[in-house]
C-alpha cells in the first residue's frame, strides 16, 4: 500500500471511528449512567461484534456487491432498532445507585448491538469495497485489516464511555439526567437518519 493511500485510509478510519455513531452514543450514555469501569464489558463486546462484522464483510465483499438490495434492506433494519434503541434511551428514568448493577448493559449486549449498527456497515463495506485492495484480500489481509481497524474503534467508544462519565458529573441531578437521556435518544435519532439518507 502507497504512503499517500494509507494516510487517507487511516484518516477516513479515524473520521468515522470518532464522529457521533449508534456505538459511541451508547458507550457515551452508559458511561453517564454507571461510570467508565461497568462499561468495560460493553466495550468489550462492542468491540467484538464490531470485529467480526469487519471479517464477515471481508470475505464476503463481493458477494454483498453484487446484491445491493441486501445493503437497501440492512440499512432500514439497522435504523429501526437504532431508533428503538433512542426511544428507550430517551425516554429512561435516571438510574439510582441501587439499581446499577441489574440494569448496565453488558458483553452480549454490546456485541449483538454492534451487528446491527448501520454506521458500521456501510462503514466496512466501504473500507472492504475500496481500501482493502490495496492493504490486502487474503485472509491474513483481511484478519491484519480488521486488527487494525478495532485499534481504532476500541479507541473511539472508549473516549465516548469516558466522556460519558464527565457528563455524569455535570448532569448528576435526576431531572437533569432526564435531560441528559433526550439528547442521547435524539442523537441516535439523527444517526438513524443520516444511515438511511446515505
Amino acid at each position: 500500500m502507497e504512503a499517500e493511500t494509507f494516510i487517507a485510509m487511516v484518516w477516513f478510519i479515524f473520521s468515522v471511528s470518532f464522529t457521533p455513531g449508534p456505538g459511541n452514543i451508547l458507550s457515551s450514555a452508559h458511561g453517564a449512567q454507571y461510570g467508565f469501569r461497568k462499561t468495560v464489558n460493553l466495550l468489550f463486546g462492542l468491540i467484538s461484534g464490531w470485529a467480526l462484522l469487519g471479517l464477515f464483510v471481508g470475505f464476503s465483499i463481493k458477494y454483498i456487491q453484487q446484491y445491493p438490495i441486501i445493503l437497501d434492506a440492512l440499512t432500514w433494519i439497522c435504523a429501526g432498532l437504532i431508533i428503538r434503541l433512542a426511544w428507550s434511551l430517551g425516554t429512561a428514568k435516571p438510574i439510582k445507585t441501587e439499581d446499577e448493577k441489574t440494569n448496565n448493559l453488558g458483553f452480549i449486549t454490546g456485541f449483538f448491538f454492534s451487528l446491527v449498527n448501520g454506521k458500521a456497515w456501510v462503514f466496512h463495506l466501504t473500507l472492504m469495497g475500496g481500501f482493502a485492495q490495496d492493504w490486502g484480500t487474503s485472509f491474513l489481509g483481511i484478519l491484519s485489516l480488521v486488527g487494525f481497524l478495532s485499534i481504532f474503534g476500541l479507541a473511539a467508544i472508549s473516549s465516548w464511555a469516558y466522556a460519558g462519565t464527565l457528563l455524569k458529573e455535570i448532569f448528576n441531578s435526576e431531572k437533569n439526567a432526564k435531560i441528559l437521556n433526550v439528547i442521547f435518544g435524539i442523537s441516535l435519532v439523527a444517526v438513524a437518519i443520516e444511515i438511511i439518507l446515505t
